[in-house]
Formats: C-alpha cells, structure tokens, sequence
C-alpha cells in the first residue's frame, strides 16, 4: 500500500526538525565549548597575573618600611621613592591587563570596533613606539605592501597586542638591531591579513616555545614549570576575541618572529570612521620600568677575596628593582653580595667564588631557582651550601617540591624582610656548628663512625689525600686542588665552609695529628717524627707541634696520660 500524502508530509516535517535542532544541538555545543576554552584561558590568566603582582608588592611594602624607620640617607629615601613609583606603574599596567580580560571593556561594545584603513592605524603605532625603540638603540621598521585594507578593526585590543610583542621585540634585541611591524594581505585568503613583529635577538629556547601562550605557572610536558608570561597569554586571549589567532616562530641567537592573523570583516556593527583614531603613547617596556635601584648600602658587583672575613650570599634575580631591595637587606660590613640575572650565570659563579649561602628566585631564566637547586645538590663541589628558594607562589605543592629539591627555606611573596634576615642567621648558625663538629673531628680513623654526610665525605677525601701523601716535603695546596680537581681559591672557600681552616692550616692539622698519634704509641726521635710528617727542618716541626698543642714533642711524649680527643 502506498503512504497517504499527508503521512509523508509529517515524515518529512519531523525530519525536518530533527535535523534543526541537531544542527543547532551541535551549534549549541561548539558555542559552549568556545566558551569553556575562553573561560579556562581567562582564569589561568588571572591566575598568573595574580603571582606577577606579589614581587612589586614585596618591593613597596619593603623600601615603604625602610623610609618609616628612617634609617637611611636622603639620597636613598630619593632612589628608594624612585624604585616605589616605577613598581606602582607595573601594579597599574598589571591592573589594566586584568580590567581588560575581565570584561570592563567588551570585545562587543558598539563603540569599542571602528571601520576603515587599518593599515594607517597601524602605521600610526609603530611611529608612537619610535621614542622608546631609540631609547634602546634599535630601529623600529614599519612595511606594509599594501597602503589600504578597510576593514573593521578594534583599536584598543590591537595596541594591547602590539605593545606587548613590541615590547617582547625590544627586551631580546642588540643595541644597534632592528624590529620589523610588517602587515600583509593573504594572498591565497584574502579574507585575512597578518601583522608580523620581527626581531633578530636572542631568540626563544625550544623547552620555552611550545609553552609561550601559556600561564606563567602552568607545567610544561616534562613536569617542569616553563617561565612564560602573562602578557603573551593576554595576547592569545584578545586575538582570539576579535576571532584571529597569534603563533610564534622563533632560533635560539638568530630571533623571534610573532605573526597575528585576522579576518577581514566589514559588517555594518561597526562604526564607520573618518578619522583614524590615534594610539595611545606607549608604555615603557619592562626593561624601562626595572631601572636599576642604586645602592650605598651594598654592591651589585662586588670585588671577590679568596681572604675576604665576609658572608658571601650569591642572589639569583632578574628584576633589578627586587635585587636592590634586597641587597639593602644584608649590611655590607658582614655581607658580601654577589647579584645575577639568571639561574645558569648563578651556577657558574657559585663554582667559581663558592658563596656562603644562596638566595634565588624561582621563575629566572635559562635555569630557574628550583632547576639551580637541584644542580647544587648533585654537586660534589656545592652541595653543602644553603639554599633559600623566594617564590610568587604560595601554593603547599609549590613548597614542597622547593623542598623535595633541597632547598633549606622557601618564602612566598610578598615577605617580610625580617624572615629572610632570619631564615639567613639560621642556616648560617647551623652551617658553623657542622664546620665546629668537624674541626673537633679526628681525621681519618676517627670519623668513619661519624653519620655519613656530603659534608663529611668532602672531608673525607681530602684528609685521604693528605695522609697519602703525608711524608712528600713536595706537597703543598696546590698539589691538592688539584687531586681534587678544584682551583685553590675554590678549595680554600670549600673547606673554610666546612672545616672552617684555609687548605693549608688544615693540611698542617692533619700532619699534627698524625704526630701526637706517633708520639704516643712509638718510641721515635723526634726527627724521625718530622720526616713521618714529611717535615725535615726538626726546630720548624718542634715550633708547629707546640703551636698546635701547646707543648713540644718531647714534653708531649712525657706526658703519663695522653688522651687523644
């Protein structure tokens, strides 16, 4: 039998309406999704920009409390208001980024998106930046092939953008380099145009790029976090609402190149314009905002004595800003401060000046403060030194794996001065008592029931050494560091920090103990004693012994009890 006609049509009306609401089922759902993403994309942002307002914090409320106590000089209550406004523009530009993902000012507002030439606008930027590129040095270079591409475009969210990438642009380049804004009409899509900020700077490390766009807290494949920035993340986020996209391409030595895409759209939303609206005058870039604090108090590059009586603390800090705050923290007749920007440059003076103590942040660059922690502890040369981890982030996973790394102390900031004074006096305290321990120590036969530690083993080998070589007249510090592998300057600091005693105080120690040992339990000529000692010059040894002991060999060997220890 045949369907009647008006079955068919019911058939076909409800499948008519089911395949609408698949379709707007999936429309639905794509919408959603696009929402999540936004939504998760916004709140990693102020996540991130959260942490970045807690070093300009620690910087204010730390110089605040120095001009209350007013203690200081007035050239430095003028250098330390200097360094409180510069901090309080970075809270503002901070503030401003996150008004602008927030929401205070829309994508969609009718009056936020313009119509026409946005190729004069940009042209309009770039010239706006020239000020702060020749500050620098470098030569900002504006190209476009085409002279028009009307479309509607959102001036705000556009500068945002390219003050960032400019900015990015001027911290990795060369005096005397160049910076490319290059706008470009697709030629296979000529729905799109593309701007491209170009530097031949430093360039990006591979384990940094696939991560760029990312929150500056979030952890990278390997489970290590990966020093982004927010700013870069706030780019992704506004290219995304005026429906382009931003990807990077970037060679280690050779530069950077940022290319943002977006559609040509010239729906009648947008406001037609017959003046081209002008950018607002940029910011200083961030190098700009982080002059560097000068100090009276302390010195960024210190002159470093092998002889020097001072606690040498190696600071790991990028921001100059929070360097010279804290070295106004540590009093330059006791301290000795050592400043780098970076935790691979910290690394390679801790080797060579082998500081007392270390304080480091732990979102540096090329090795951040966690990554410098974990290479000191697998150091045979550096593992005894005292690690203080200062971090944004006060999360309990954050400080437990600062601590699972060997860190002796973790901060949050903002902190008070006073806690890291005291985190400082403390470890340096313990650190004294473990190098008291060992100079009561009897070397060799005497430790082996000692707990085994990095420390001990240190001391360990170089008493072996000694003792093997006890009897060569030759053997001097020299001849050690260089068993040891070790410059004499490095091994003298190592075993002060630990023994407390240069290397050839201590190589004497030993020899005297070896003496007194002798003379003990044997009936020898001193002489014969001295050359055991590999000393032949018997008066010399005679005048060493008493120095050590406070008697001469043949009083000691009268001695009716001798108690070694």
């Amino acid at each position: 039998m045949g369907v009647s006609m008006p079955v068919m049509l019911i058939i076909l009306l409800l499948a008519a309406i089911a395949i609408t609401l698949s379709i707007l089922l999936v429309q639905r759902t794509r919408a959603l999704s696009r929402m999540q993403q936004s939504e998760q994309m916004r709140t990693r942002f102020l996540r991130g920009l959260v942490h970045e307002f807690r070093s300009p914090l620690t910087i204010i409320q730390g110089l605040s409390r120095h001009l209350r106590e007013g203690n200081q000089t007035g050239n430095n209550n003028h250098t330390y208001l200097g360094t409180i406004e510069r901090q309080g523009r970075i809270l503002n530009d901070l503030a401003n980024q996150m008004q602008v993902v927030t929401g205070y000012e829309t994508a969609e507002a009718p009056d936020a998106w313009k119509h026409g030439n946005v190729v004069a606008f940009l042209e309009m930027v770039a010239e706006s930046y020239l000020l702060v590129t020749r500050k620098k040095g470098v030569e900002l270079v504006f190209f476009s092939e085409e002279t028009q591409i009307e479309t509607n475009y959102h001036p705000s969210h556009l500068q945002h953008i390219l003050q960032l990438l400019l900015n990015k642009a001027l911290e990795s380049s060369r005096e005397g380099s160049r910076i490319f804004l290059i706008v470009e009409q697709q030629r296979r899509n000529q729905k799109f145009y593309t701007i491209k900020v170009v530097d031949h700077g430093k360039g990006i490390s591979k384990k940094e790029l696939p991560h760029l766009f990312e929150s500056c807290y979030q952890e990278g494949i390997t489970g290590e976090q990966v020093n982004t920035e927010t700013g870069l993340m706030l780019c992704k986020h506004l290219a995304t609402r005026m429906r382009g996209s931003i990807r990077v391409n970037s060679s280690e030595g050779k530069g950077t190149t940022f290319t943002l895409q977006l559609p040509i759209r010239n729906e009648k939303a947008a406001a037609p314009t017959e003046e081209i609206p002008r950018p607002l005058a940029f910011d200083p870039s961030k190098e700009e905002y982080e002059t560097e604090l000068v100090m009276t108090s302390n010195s960024v590059n210190p002159s470093i004595h092998a002889n020097d009586p001072r606690v040498l603390i190696l600071l790991a800090e990028e921001n100059n800003d929070m360097a010279g705050y804290l070295g106004t923290l540590f009093h330059p007749n006791r301290y000795n401060l050592l400043i780098v920007p970076g935790g691979a440059k910290a690394h390679e003076l801790a080797l060579k000046h082998i500081p007392d103590i270390v304080i480091a942040d732990s979102n540096t660059s090329q090795k951040n403060g966690l990554e410098l922690c974990r290479s000191f502890r697998s150091s045979p040369l550096l593992n005894h030194i005292p690690v203080i981890i200062l971090s944004a982030s006060n999360s309990i996973d954050d400080r437990l794996e600062a601590l699972q790394c060997g860190a002796d102390a973790y901060l949050s900031k903002p902190f008070r001065a006073e806690e890291l004074q005291l985190r400082v006096e403390k470890l340096l305290e313990s650190r004294n008592l473990l190098r008291e321990k060992y100079q009561r120590a009897q070397p060799v036969n005497e430790m082996k029931d000692e707990p085994e530690s990095q420390q001990l083993e240190f001391l360990r080998q170089v008493t072996d050494i000694i003792h093997r070589e006890i009897r060569n007249q030759e053997f001097s510090p020299k001849m050690l560091a260089d068993e040891l592998a070790l410059s004499l300057s490095q091994l003298n600091r190592r075993l002060n920090s630990v023994a407390g005693k240069p290397s050839s105080t201590y190589i004497l120690q030993v020899k005297m103990a070896h003496a007194r040992k002798i003379l003990a339990s044997q009936q020898k000529a001193i002489g014969e004693v001295a050359a055991e000692c590999g000393i032949y010059d018997v008066n010399y040894f005679s005048r060493i012994f008493k120095k050590h002991t406070g008697v001469t060999p043949t009083q000691y060997q009268r001695l009716p009890s001798l108690n070694e220890g």
